[in-house]
């Protein structure tokens, strides 16, 4: 659960910028029945890791920051009901990034096609998302200070473990806590007409250990979601970093 992480390279001076989208915005409730789902939409936030390749060096403790970018970046969560408890799960990658896709199974309570006020529910999950990205010098990434041409092709994967617990407070609100443990990794070759760079591989692997809380309100096919989201983060290399994050989502359901 992008459960799940994702990876996105813009812009930026002599350095390659990572993104990890926090937000989730799934339910503990499955649907209950069988091609029923939601799809829920919002801005990505989470942190940047950027890796600075000035010294010709790509084994640098990553700078850690808050994401930062005013671009328009949508993500969009979906869920949609298979069997009974279960669920697939989707989060797209927003920009240049990985999606994940995963499933839910409901362990405890009533499914969201028959859940009313005081219903308990309690899920697990798990997703997996993979993706290449080529990058030029002058197009998405510079590489290096100078006009020199430098080429990557990046792989980006992420997969998660995680667990929900909800609670509804009447029959249109759902009150939902989630923690996932997500695992990322980003790897790639450098070709460089810098022959300091040529050759050299970017491998740094990470762990985000996510707490949620999550609101959500349903009137008629309509969902409005409020989430709070603690990461704490670590990469390879890189002190752990610790950040809060709010959120808000709109969606539809069927």
């Amino acid at each position: 659960m992008r459960l799940f992480f994702v990876f996105f390279f813009i812009s930026c001076s002599h350095s390659i910028i990572v993104k990890t989208p926090v937000s989730r915005f799934l339910s503990a409730e499955s649907q209950g029945e069988s091609l029923k789902g939601n799809i829920l939409i919002f801005m990505a936030q989470g942190n940047e890791a950027q890796i600075d390749l000035r010294n010709s060096r790509v084994d640098n403790a990553l700078v850690l920051d808050r994401e930062s970018s005013i671009m328009f970046d949508p993500i969009v969560t979906g869920e949609i009901g298979v069997w009974g408890p279960i669920d697939l799960i989707h989060i797209s990658g927003g920009r240049m990034g990985a999606d994940m896709t995963g499933a839910k199974v409901q362990l405890y309570g009533k499914g969201k096609n028959t859940a009313s006020k005081n219903n308990f529910s309690v899920s697990i999950l798990g997703g997996y998302g993979n993706v290449v990205n080529n990058v030029q010098e002058g197009e998405d990434l510079e590489l290096v200070p100078l006009n020199d041409d430098t080429t990557s092709e990046l792989q980006i994967s992420n997969h998660a473990l995680g667990i929900l617990i909800g609670y509804r407070t009447s029959d249109k609100l759902l009150v939902n806590l989630g923690y996932s443990s997500v695992f990322h990794d980003f790897s790639g070759k450098l070709d460089s007409q810098n022959t300091a760079l040529d050759n050299q591989s970017l491998n740094y692997k990470g762990h985000s250990a996510l707490t949620t809380l999550g609101i959500f309100s349903y009137s008629g096919n309509a969902i409005f979601g409020l989430e709070f989201t603690s990461e704490k983060l670590k990469w390879d290399k890189t002190n752990e970093t610790h950040n809060v994050f709010s959120n808000l989502a709109v969606g539809y359901s069927w």
